[in-house]
């Protein structure tokens, strides 16, 4: 595979048609070398070549590729290239296993991030609570706040007033409501006066926009948002900021409520269930009482967080609470992101899914005792 990246620097477009053209005179060379080796003779083998860039938006017309959206890694992916990467080292899989997640709470998921960290950990044959306690400020300071710090500085040369706000929407990981953005506008104190209208307008001239659920057009971006507002403000002012969009979001579904839409009010319920977690970030693995931090979190968010969320529809008719549990139960079985945070943050010594299981096992007897 040929890997170009022109991330962090997009070129003019006369400048991007050059490129093209030298690129075009550089594969044939490539492709008549390639030609003298035998497993491109058979055709056992094919090159692949990449362009990748954030910043190409303004494609020459007659250059046409087709569009690969680059994800973040999921905790999966993560254990499975641990897994590969550490076999050197002796390591249990439930070690692996908690290696994984505080990679993902750490990178965000950014394959760069974690590539540089595991090295680093195979390397020294580190621990993995030194991974987490002592390489997380390192990894942030000398890998993943650069990548932030480019999409900061790509936002405020679009619009030098929009980037606090996106930075502080990034926490939502979906914001397709207009009545969310207006209280957003409102209680985070953007600088637009109140007027999440002009905040809309604003943002739709943006690369970084799209109106399909989030305001953030890939995962990655806002995860790197987000773990800067956490590491670049304190975990109490991420906390109020979290809880406020907690909030937002409970007094939304109560909306829904009023007007019978059951099954929205499902999924803005999980994104409560989220802003109820995210907002601890910044406690669940620091102090030596972490672990009683994050067990007296399990017990509350399971016996007051989901309970009262649930009651919400319990008094409603069986057809509306069923059709707001099973879009519930939809949204959660199919966000990878909310399943991690629920195992990492309700985790105990070791990481495994046994909270997700045990928020499907709630959601199963609220279906089946209404």
């Amino acid at each position: 595979m040929l890997l170009i990246d022109l991330d962090g620097c997009a070129p003019q477009k006369q400048r991007l048609n050059e490129l093209f053209n030298d690129f075009k005179e550089f594969a044939w060379r490539i492709e008549k070398c390639l030609k003298e080796l035998q497993f491109f003779k058979d055709n056992s083998r094919r090159l692949r070549v990449v362009i990748a860039a954030r910043c190409l938006i303004d494609l020459p017309l007659d250059r046409t590729f087709p569009k690969l959206i680059l994800s973040p890694f999921n905790w999966e992916v993560i254990q499975d290239t641990a897994t590969k990467y550490l076999k050197p080292i002796e390591m249990t899989s439930e070690s692996l296993a908690l290696l994984a997640g505080h990679l993902l709470y750490l990178t965000g998921g950014h394959p760069g991030g974690i590539a540089e960290a595991l090295k680093v950990y195979r390397d020294g044959c580190y621990t993995v609570s030194w991974l987490l306690n002592s390489y997380g400020n390192q990894l942030w300071e000398k890998n993943l706040k650069k990548c932030r710090d480019q999409i900061k500085e790509s936002l405020t040369k679009e619009n030098n007033h929009l980037y606090e706000s996106i930075e502080k929407l990034s926490i939502f990981p979906i914001l397709n409501g207009t009545w969310i953005l207006k209280e957003a506008v409102r209680r985070f104190k953007l600088p637009f006066s109140d007027d999440s209208f002009k905040l809309n307008a604003e943002l739709t001239k943006t690369s970084i926009f799209t109106r399909d659920k989030t305001i953030i057009k890939d995962g990655m971006t806002r995860r790197l948002l987000v773990i800067g507002l956490l590491r670049e403000t304190s975990p109490d002012n991420f906390q109020e900021l979290c809880s406020e969009a907690a909030q937002i979001c409970w007094e939304y579904i109560h909306e829904l409520k009023s007007k019978n839409n059951s099954a929205v009010a499902g999924t803005w319920s999980m994104q409560y269930f989220f802003q109820s977690l995210q907002k601890h970030a910044g406690f669940i693995n620091f102090g030596p009482n972490s672990l009683a931090y994050r067990q007296e979190l399990r017990n509350d968010f399971f016996d007051k967080t989901v309970e009262e969320t649930l009651g919400i529809f319990r008094n409603t008719d069986r057809e509306q609470f069923h059709e707001f549990i099973y879009t519930l139960k939809s949204e959660v079985e199919n966000d990878w992101e909310f399943q991690f945070v629920v195992n990492y943050y309700l985790h105990n010594d070791e990481y495994n899914d046994a909270p997700y299981r045990y928020l499907i096992q709630k959601l199963d007897e609220a279906i089946q005792n209404n």
